[in-house]
Order: structure tokens, then sequence, then C-alpha cells
């Protein structure tokens, strides 16, 4: 696929994928191409339009489908293979806006998040496959030589790996440190009875902490709520009571500190509802800080 047809094909998915679960009529796809700066003014034929389907479905393995009753092209939604879809369909349309634009008008971090090894780690965990990882982070360097993956996650913009030591610890390692990463020939594993959803997903943020899981509810300003609303603290996030002034949330989680710095970034639109422990933690935190710059 060469660069062009690529871009189409981004191009194709992106705007069907934006169109939601009611889609869109091959005339209506027509219309928003001839907007585009990728038609040059010219129409989108359907052979191209088929041949880009079968390009997404070979290269993405994501289905564009047609209603019949209507003859409207949709994805069929995913879970969270969609946040995952829109987080790379705004990587790809920001690359070709970089290769199409004057690269002044971008500021990028020089750092990454670990990126670069995704690949040799979905596959480790996907095929149960141990692997060598090698850490490095100032002058300290940290070497894991049997080192079991189990599942991945991200956070603030980094990507963690959830795994076990030699040791039987389970560790999250953060990939932006990775120096090296190297599958391990005979290291194949079970890893069916780990605790991988209380690991993964009821610990919050990118470290491990041995506290309980807690229910806890709290209440916001409106402003804050439609923050949270477009971007959730947690998969278990929701709304218990909404009024004009302030939303009630749920969450089932550990409270980590990651947890815990992440509320005081609201300051003082939030207020903990329950558990008790939650509220010492906060004002815990607060005390650290007023004594820090005093």
């Amino acid at each position: 696929m060469n660069q062009t047809s690529f871009n189409r094909t981004i191009w194709l998915l992106n705007t069907i994928y934006q169109a939601g679960p009611d889609g869109l009529s091959f005339e209506d796809i027509g219309q928003q191409w001839l907007k585009s700066d990728l038609s040059k003014g010219q129409s989108y034929p359907l052979r191209s339009f088929h041949n880009h389907r079968k390009e997404i479905s070979d290269t993405f393995h994501i289905s564009i489908r047609c209603r019949k009753n209507n003859n409207h092209y949709y994805i069929k939604p995913n879970g969270n293979a969609d946040q995952l879809m829109v987080k790379i369909l705004g990587e790809l349309s920001l690359h070709h806006a970089v290769q199409t634009t004057p690269q002044s008008l971008f500021s990028f971090s020089s750092t990454t998040g670990g990126e670069g090894h995704l690949s040799t780690v979905t596959s480790a965990i996907r095929n149960q496959k141990k692997l060598k990882v090698v850490l490095e982070s100032g002058n300290e360097k940290k070497v894991y030589e049997d080192f079991k993956p189990l599942g991945i996650k991200e956070y603030r913009s980094c990507w963690y790996l959830l795994g076990q030591t030699e040791d039987a610890d389970y560790e999250y390692l953060n990939l932006a440190f990775a120096q090296e990463i190297t599958p391990l020939e005979e290291g194949k594993f079970d890893a069916k009875d780990e605790p991988i959803q209380e690991l993964l997903v009821e610990n919050y943020g990118g470290t491990l902490e041995n506290i309980p899981t807690e229910e806890i509810t709290f209440k916001t300003s409106a402003d804050t709520a439609r923050q949270l609303k477009r971007f959730p603290f947690h998969p278990s996030q929701r709304v218990l009571e909404e009024k004009p002034t302030h939303t009630i949330f749920y969450l089932n989680l550990k409270p980590t500190t990651d947890f815990i710095r992440d509320l005081m970034a609201f300051g003082n639109t939030i207020e903990i509802i329950t558990p008790e422990v939650i509220k010492e933690k906060l004002i815990n935190e607060a005390r650290k800080i007023i004594k820090k710059n005093q």
C-alpha cells in the first residue's frame, strides 16, 4: 500500500467511525470525500471505496459493514477496542497533517511512553512467553531475567507492563524506561489463575499497592462533571445522581497514591462522600504539600 492509498484508507476509516452506529450512505461518504484535501476535486469511485474497505479489513481487522435496510456503512461498536481506535486514528491523522503542513505549526514532546516495545510485549502476552526486561532510569539499571507478562495498561501517556518477577512478585514496569525487551525461547507459562482483573483494572495508575478495593462516592461541580463524563477516572465510573448544580459519581477501585494525586488535581471542585479513608488520604497529602512550601 503506497502513501496515497494509505492516507485514503485512514480517511475512510475515520469518516465512518466518526459517523457512529448510524453510519453513512455511500453518497454521504462521497460528499465528505469532496470536502477533504485528499480528493483534489475528484469524486470517490465506488471501486476505490470497496478496495479501501478490504484494505481496512486486511490491515486493521476492522469490518466496515453495510446495513441492508438503508444501505448505510458503519463499524460495529467494540468496547475498549473503540478507545484504542480513537487513539490510533488520531495519531495517524496527525502524522498525515505533519507530512503535509509546515512543521513549525506543531510541537511534540521529545519523550515517548514506550510505544516502541508494544509489538514485542503484546505478542508475549498473547502467546504467554516470558521476557527478559532491562529498565534504565538515570543511573539506576534493573534487569528482570524471567518476567511473566500478564497485561498492559496506559496511564498518563505511558505504557505499563503488568507481570510477575522470578521471585513471584507482581510489578508494573514503565516501558518508557525499557532499554531492552527480549522474548525467552523456553519461557512458556500459564496465566489462567493469575488475578489479572484486580491487578490491571482495580489497581489505579501505574504502581501496585497492597490496599483493599474501595467503593467510592464523590460529588463534583457541574463543570467538573462534564469533564469526567468525557474523560472518566476509571472503567467502573458511573453516575449516581445528577442535578443542575452538581453530580455524584461512583467508583470501584484501589485508591492508590496515583488516584489521590489525580483527585487533588481537581482542587475544591470534588468532595468525597465515602469512604472516610479517602478523605484522610487527601488531607494527609495536602498537609505534606503545605509543610513542604511553608
